[in-house]
């Protein structure tokens, strides 16, 4: 089903729709976000407790803080969950040109409440990289290394993979790939999938993400480079989002087109999906469909697989042209049947309307104000940290406590039987 949304104007016409064709997140949020929403560790982490998950025991949990780590506090950096630690590294203080960026990290052991330092990474400083956790291994890749006062930033094309048994890290070999910043990493359960991201600088004419894609395999630290992905044509690609199912690898693929009649310009926009087969090393286009145009996600800035379905956080970003920005009103979250490609709405929940960030549990999603706009001189300007859970079983949402400090960073995990998050400062939800 290909859908339009359209509202005529006498300069100015915009069409917002997620459409399918014939097949299946970041502006604006880190890479794990490379999401802004984490899915549970495996059944086989050493802390994973499924009932700790559900929305009846999250209604009785509580916010605290995290003892002081021994790095300093930052944004956009790696923060992923090992089944055991918490894993932090590098980031930026804040979002200015003049920004401390950095190439250190720690971790953070729940069971202790014992923070260690990572030892030194053999890639420079750096931030907005992407990074996936492999089961064993932590893979960093891309980012950017420095902005000038324009706002250009100097991409970066080099990773590293750390190692926690061994508690040592190794530089990856060079790749295929271009340079980019907020790239798209995926894990298949052999290789690691490097997928879109965003270039030095965005074209206002051309495709808005790093083209090529390429798989890393860990055992044997090669790269190799991945058949060409489909695309719509006349849907130039601004951004992608790559989630990794038991259906495949998706990948959302959030375009705009632009016609202009006399002093009339018209904007399409909206997300194809395509899937990649990692066992047979191709890509699909996969239809979607709704029944009605509001019953689909205008983006996919937080996103995450819940069994057979993808989950989409209310607050999507606009990646188009931000002078024909919609209005952002009455947000909701949505569902996509990965089975059958339909989407539905997700009912309204009582911290929609603030840009809220995310984690699935196995059983709920939880969802938190992180930081929802920024303060004239570029700091962040947090939101009252309020927090809710959606039962799956139930379809229905329930109010949680307000957490203390309101100081979120970019993103958080759920680490078995907690959320934990540290950015800005660090707070975990749990028992």
């Amino acid at each position: 089903m290909n859908a339009t949304r359209r509202v005529a104007a006498c300069a100015v016409a915009i069409a917002v729709a997620v459409v399918g064709c014939g097949s299946g997140s970041i502006h604006g949020r880190s890479a794990a976000d490379s999401s802004g929403v984490v899915a549970p560790p495996s059944a086989s982490a050493s802390i994973f407790d499924p009932s700790a998950g559900t929305a009846t025991a999250l209604a009785g949990d509580h916010w605290s803080q995290l003892p002081a780590a021994p790095i300093a506090h930052r944004e956009a950096g790696v923060i992923a969950w090992t089944g055991t630690h918490l894993l932090v590294w590098g980031g930026a203080s804040s979002y200015r040109s003049d920004a401390t960026l950095y190439a250190d990290g720690a971790s953070y052991d729940p069971a202790t409440k014992e923070w260690m330092t990572l030892p030194p990474a053999p890639i420079s400083a750096r931030t907005q990289m992407g990074w996936v956790w492999t089961g064993s291994s932590l893979v960093v890749f891309g980012g950017y290394g420095s902005v000038d006062s324009n706002g250009n930033v100097a991409a970066l094309a080099d990773g590293a993979i750390y190692t926690p048994s061994t508690n040592s890290w190794r530089k990856l070999p060079a790749g295929p790939l271009s340079p980019r910043f907020n790239p798209q990493l995926v894990w298949t359960g052999h290789e690691v999938l490097v997928i879109g991201g965003d270039p030095d600088n965005e074209s206002a004419d051309g495709p808005g993400y790093a083209a090529g894609e390429a798989a890393y395999d860990p055992s044997l630290n090669r790269w190799r480079s991945l058949p060409a992905m489909p695309r719509t044509a006349g849907h130039e690609v601004r951004h992608l989002r790559a989630i990794a199912t038991d259906r495949g690898i998706h990948v959302g693929q959030m375009w705009q087109h632009i016609t202009t009649d006399g002093d009339t310009t018209t904007l399409d926009a909206g997300v194809d999906f395509v899937v990649y087969d990692p066992a047979h090393d191709t890509w699909t286009t996969r239809e979607t469909s709704a029944a009605t145009l509001d019953d689909q996600p205008p983006g996919l800035d937080g996103v995450t697989v819940a069994g057979d379905e993808l989950l989409v956080l209310p607050g999507q970003g606009w990646h188009s042209d931000e002078s024909m920005r919609p209005p952002a009103i009455d947000q909701h979250g949505y569902r996509l049947d990965l089975a059958t490609g339909a989407w539905t709405v997700m009912p309204a929940g009582p911290i929609d309307n603030t840009d809220p960030l995310g984690v699935w549990t196995g059983s709920a999603l939880l969802e938190y104000t992180g930081t929802v706009a920024s303060s004239l001189d570029g700091g962040p300007t947090t939101g009252a940290g309020e927090s809710a859970v959606w039962d799956s079983a139930t379809d229905a949402w329930t109010a949680l406590p307000t957490a203390p400090g309101a100081q979120f960073g970019d993103t958080a995990v759920w680490a078995g039987d907690r959320l934990l998050e540290w950015g800005l400062s660090g707070l975990q939800f749990g028992p």
